[in-house]
């Protein structure tokens, strides 16, 4: 890395960063985001330290050098402006505020009748009213109140520390430095410093002092001639860039600042952020309908109508709440700046902005797989290492910039196997079964020399979350071993092995040259992808929420193994496929049917989604005898509710009308098993299979699971 000063290309990017609360060293946080930002770049940028003139001063930037453009990382550091400067008794002082405010919310709003309300809008995408956003964060964070009252006794312990003997102070004072001084003051304490808005409070002036120095770095950027400058806020961090971009705009408003400078700001990313929180917790707030003498009333309006000033740049949306005479500005010159805002459910600070308009909120998922939670400490800190978050920042700002393969979100036409075709894709049923043992790695070969399109496997979670390829729960009939699978670890499975003599029902068993291993999908995908489509059934005999992360895992897999355009996932349990895409979005996924499940779901599903009767009443007749199953199926009320790009039926399901609705609907259409040699689950045995094929392809299905894939090919070389 070598160091210039050289001046700044007009079509540069400056993006300024500000830390949240806790100890921080010197360009951590700008080498936290330099971090994120880069793997969401397609090539490796070339980095320099760059020495550049902001003010009376000079900086040192990260310039950031990717497919001809250049960006330059700034952070704002104020860690040393609030070392030393937060006492116990100002953390006790703050903690009885924080309790007695979210106590007057609880008395305030009737949280419980809110909830179908808040939902509904948040379903709607509407705008939410003041009374619904307190709603929302005071029920999501519930253990607000116990957090605080936890925290007394600790401030407490630290007091009387502080006041004992000597001789009673050394054997504890390791303890009081290391745990007390370091997370009561030294992190908690920026809260305490930088949340003293009231003018008269002790630490205001550490807030203007840091208020102040961010408001002039991003002055200075906006003046240094870059042709767009982002600024970025993790934490409370996101506080400090707000109100500082709002000092910005009212400066600017009263012609303190050149306006036409300020149209370089292009971008405000938070993340992790507790705006709303701060707003309504710790901003003065008044009720303009109070009680008393109509001087009262006045002057509780006029009061009212002043305090919107503390909601900054942006109108908030309880300011449309209040019935004042007094006239708020109509814009201000960042009301058309792009807002994006990332949060995490599991994050107890951060959530969707609602207080705030004209912010994009996106959630990230909870677990990434570039996270290290052991490394992070915390979901509040798992940000700066989500690829998710950066890809959206790289493609929202750096638009010029090429960018990154996307990890965490596939398009379903991304499926490199599903392009133009004149018949079904052959997909060989749990590989090749009728030359080698079920899902063994031998018969994904032999279906791979075959030169079929692909393979279908089922998959289990071990008792430890490993992902291994079998198909039966119970292990007996496959390695003469009596178990669970799901109860076993991955170490006990990788003992067993597949016997040579397999029971395929009916009193039929297949005999096979040699005993087979069971693999982890992880070596299936590595070894297969691009190579052979895979539909990966996550096994499930009855829909089991216990067993949901199965589809969590199965995701992760897939995103390490980078084989999200070579698979396609399939399951009976709709909880699997609801937490593999939240995991993953964007993966071809969908539920599997058979006729005696949709028999036996059907009455509970009419139950359970009112909306199928009425599509069911709208329904065409079907050409087969299982009409009413046809219907269900058709109104797929479960795949929508999982998001489903596709739907694995019994053939005995499909009919020309149901494939051609499921094809206008943009979704993939699967059938199995043809030819089949495991009888076991099957209810039509005696089917002429040779008429089967040919009626799928004639029903035009997306792909055909058999056991016999070799007699597929020689049909599909005659017709």
């Amino acid at each position: 890395m070598s160091q210039t000063t050289t001046g700044t290309p007009a079509g540069a990017t400056a993006i300024l960063v500000v830390h949240g609360i806790g100890q921080h060293d010197k360009y951590a946080t700008l080498a936290a985001f330099a971090a994120g930002l880069t793997q969401s770049l397609a090539d490796e940028p070339r980095m320099q330290r760059r020495l550049v003139a902001l003010g009376d001063g000079v900086e040192s930037a990260l310039s950031l050098e990717a497919g001809g453009r250049q960006v330059d990382l700034f952070e704002y550091y104020y860690q040393p402006q609030l070392q030393r400067s937060v006492a116990a008794s100002d953390v006790a002082g703050f903690v009885f505020h924080t309790i007695r405010r979210v106590r007057a919310l609880y008395r305030v709003y009737d949280f419980d009748s809110r909830q179908r309300e808040l939902r509904r809008r948040q379903a709607a995408k509407e705008p939410a009213d003041a009374e619904l956003i307190a709603w929302d964060y005071m029920l999501r964070h519930r253990n607000t109140r116990l957090s605080a009252l936890l925290a007394l006794p600790l401030i407490g312990l630290y007091r009387l520390w502080s006041i004992a003997p000597g001789f009673i102070q050394r054997p504890l004072q390791w303890l009081g430095a290391r745990l007390l001084q370091k997370y009561v003051l030294e992190v908690f304490g920026d809260l305490v410093a930088y949340l003293a808005i009231d003018p008269k409070a002790r630490l205001n002036s550490k807030r203007a002092e840091i208020l102040a120095g961010c408001t002039a770095r991003i002055k200075q950027l906006l003046s240094a001639g870059y042709g767009r400058v982002i600024v970025a806020g993790h934490s409370l961090g996101s506080v400090v860039a707000y109100d500082a971009l709002s000092r910005v705009a009212r400066d600017a408003a009263c012609g303190l600042f050149d306006e036409r400078q300020c149209d370089r700001l292009k971008g405000f990313v938070t993340f992790g952020s507790p705006l709303d929180k701060v707003a309504f917790v710790f901003w003065p707030t008044a009720t303009a309908e109070s009680r008393g003498s109509a001087w009262d009333v006045r002057c509780a309006q006029v009061y009212a109508g002043m305090l919107p000033h503390f909601y900054g740049m942006r109108s908030a949306t309880v300011q449309q709440q209040l019935k004042s005479p007094v006239v708020q500005p109509a814009a201000t010159v960042f009301d058309d700046v792009r807002w994006l805002n990332y949060h995490c459910d599991r994050d107890l600070v951060s959530g969707h902005l609602d207080a705030y308009d004209g912010v994009d909120n996106r959630r990230i998922g909870t677990t990434d797989a570039d996270i290290d939670l052991f490394k992070a400490f915390s979901d509040h800190s798992m940000y700066w290492a989500s690829r998710e978050m950066f890809d959206g920042v790289a493609a929202e700002f750096l638009p010029d910039i090429p960018a990154a393969p996307a990890v965490g979100a596939v398009s379903p036409e991304a499926n490199r196997f599903f392009g133009e075709r004149t018949r079904p894709l052959i997909l060989g049923h749990r590989g090749v079964p009728l030359l080698h043992q079920e899902n063994t790695l031998s018969g994904l070969r032999r279906a791979l020399e075959l030169g079929i399109d692909g393979v279908e496997f089922d998959v289990f979670k071990t008792r430890d979350g490993k992902i291994v390829v079998f198909h039966d729960e119970d292990t007996e009939r496959l390695t003469g071993v009596k178990g669970n699978i799901t109860q076993m670890t991955w170490d006990e499975v990788a003992r067993l092995r597949i016997r040579r003599r397999i029971d395929m029902g009916g009193g039929r068993v297949v005999e096979y040259p040699t005993e087979e291993r069971i693999p982890l999908l992880e070596e299936v995908l590595d070894e297969f992808k691009g190579r052979l489509l895979m539909n990966i059934e996550m096994k499930a005999y009855a829909p089991d929420w216990a067993r949901r992360h199965t589809g969590t895992e199965v995701a992760r897999v897939i995103r390490r193994c980078a084989a999200a355009d070579s698979v396609v996932i399939t399951s009976f349990d709709f909880f699997m496929l609801y937490y593999l895409e939240q995991e993953l979005p964007g993966l071809h996924s969908g539920f599997a049917y058979d006729d005696g499940m949709m028999a036996n779901a059907a009455g509970e599903w009419l139950q359970r989604f009112p909306e199928l009767a009425t599509e069911l009443a709208r329904a065409p007749g079907n050409q087969n005898d299982l009409s009413f199953l046809n219907f269900v199926l058709e109104a797929n009320a479960v795949g929508k509710a999982i998001g489903s790009t596709l739907v694995d039926a019994e053939y005995t399901l499909l009919d020309s009308d149901t494939v051609a609705r499921f094809h206008d609907r943009n979704m993939l259409v699967g059938a199995y098993t043809a030819f089949p040699l495991d009888t076991r689950y099957v209810r039509y045995p005696d089917e002429d299979q040779d008429a089967v094929v040919q009626r799928l392809v004639q029903l035009g299905v997306d792909w055909i699971e058999t056991d016999d894939p070799g007699r597929v090919q020689e049909l599909y070389a005659r017709l």
